[in-house]
């Protein structure tokens, strides 16, 4: 038998193929880097128009939230207008019923006055009919006193 080699050395076929073989991964490898990078790159630029987006829309919100805080107050100043009209309308007729209660009142006063003095006239008028009758009455007992001690 014939002693083979502990290396074989390989045919130039195999060498050929070996560096195409090479070249391909190094091409595929190139193309990954390249692949990679586009991916990084795609990575930035959509982080980029992420936070852009971002921006825009945290304006939008807060444009909107003072626009709205704006219509809120607003509607509270018109609302609180329209209260205070309300309040010195109801004040004015408060006014109004308090001057008839005062006229009410006075008109009272003045009928209270009258029937105390009627009160008063009326009792001058009975002690004066009490005396009178006070006085017939004497008058009658005298005069039936004389007539008994006449008819005795």
């Amino acid at each position: 038998m014939a002693e083979q080699p502990s290396h074989p050395v390989p045919p130039a076929e195999s060498t050929l193929a070996l560096s195409f073989l090479r070249e391909d991964i190094q091409d595929v490898r190139h193309d990954v880097r390249q692949t990679n990078e586009r991916i990084d790159t795609l990575r930035t630029e959509l982080s980029g128009r992420i936070d852009a987006l971002r921006t825009e829309t945290n304006g939008r919100i807060d444009a909107l939230h003072t626009e709205t805080n704006e219509r809120f107050d607003q509607m509270n100043d018109q609302m609180n207008r329209r209260f205070d009209q309300m309040n010195d309308q109801t004040n004015e007729r408060f006014d109004q019923m308090n001057g008839r209660f005062d006229l009410i009142n006075g008109r009272f006063d003045l009928t209270n006055e009258r029937i105390n003095e009627l009160g008063k006239q009326l009792d001058s008028r009975y002690v004066r009919l009490m005396t009178m009758l006070i006085a017939c009455t004497g008058i009658l007992v005298t005069a039936l006193g004389t007539a008994v001690a006449v008819l005795k």
